[in-house]
């Protein structure tokens, strides 16, 4: 199975700047991918190529909050001037490579978390995930602690597999018509972003079917990010269950 990971994703230019973003969970794909006999060859984009020309051959497009990311006193990986909203192109090549029977896992990230905040990380990833009918809003749901979430009753069964918790520092929100819950957010949470969302309308993951493809739309990429690796935030991947869930939702999308 062939696995693209979207170079402009925030955390693989902090995997790029830093080299200690991503590791846990590339390791754990090479050997997942061997241990149910379907070897998992994973690349980066080329971020100065639209996407749409990079999809062929391509089983699954991995896309980790599209937003410029940096760490001080280190060069970027991309130039701050770049443009990161997805041209209109990508979006129909996107949305149609999946309808043919591809896979995306899209994790975005949180809007403001306080008023005067103004850094929205899921500006970019809004107008991708509404092509797959799903809502992203840049709530800033946090609780008094991390977000420690269970999976769903009616999440698929290979998605939740071996999954017992998800924890996230916070989250957008997420609203699917007609996707199918894979974590709703925990009771307790708060939108701290100003605009006022009421969680009760949103869940943290859901996926959704898109013709002969699927789609898989989540709200906090740090979730992917190791542990000791704090750009932009502390990475919790080897927290509760997450490297299993992510592993789970490449495996769910590319099958």
């Amino acid at each position: 199975m062939n696995i693209l990971f979207d170079s402009l994703g925030s955390q693989p230019q902090i995997q790029d700047i830093t080299l200690t973003r991503l590791n846990t969970l590339r390791g754990a794909m090479a050997s997942y991918g061997y241990s149910i006999g379907k070897q998992w060859s994973v690349a980066f984009s080329d971020w100065q190529q639209p996407l749409r020309k990079q999809l062929d051959g391509v089983d699954v497009l991995v896309i980790l909050t599209r937003h410029f990311a940096r760490v001080p006193r280190l060069p970027p990986a991309v130039p701050p001037s770049t443009d990161f909203a997805f041209p209109s192109e990508d979006l129909d090549a996107i949305q149609a490579w999946v309808e043919q029977g591809n896979g995306l896992v899209h994790i975005s990230n949180h809007g403001p978390l306080k008023p005067k905040d103004k850094t929205d990380w899921t500006i970019n990833d809004a107008p991708l995930a509404a092509r797959f009918g799903v809502t992203i809003v840049p709530a800033g749901f946090r609780g008094e602690g991390p977000l420690v979430m269970t999976p769903a009753e009616g999440a698929p069964l290979p998605i939740k597999q071996n999954v017992s918790t998800i924890v996230a520092h916070n989250s957008c929100g997420i609203q699917a018509k007609d996707g199918v819950t894979i974590a709703a957010l925990p009771a307790g949470v708060v939108d701290h972003s100003g605009h006022h969302y009421n969680p009760a309308d949103y869940v943290y993951a859901t996926a959704v079917q898109k013709g002969f493809g699927s789609a898989i739309v989540a709200g906090n990429s740090g979730i992917s990010g190791d542990l000791g690796n704090d750009r932009p935030a502390e990475g919790t991947v080897t927290l509760g269950s997450n490297l299993q869930f992510l592993l789970n939702c490449i495996a769910f999308v590319g099958a």
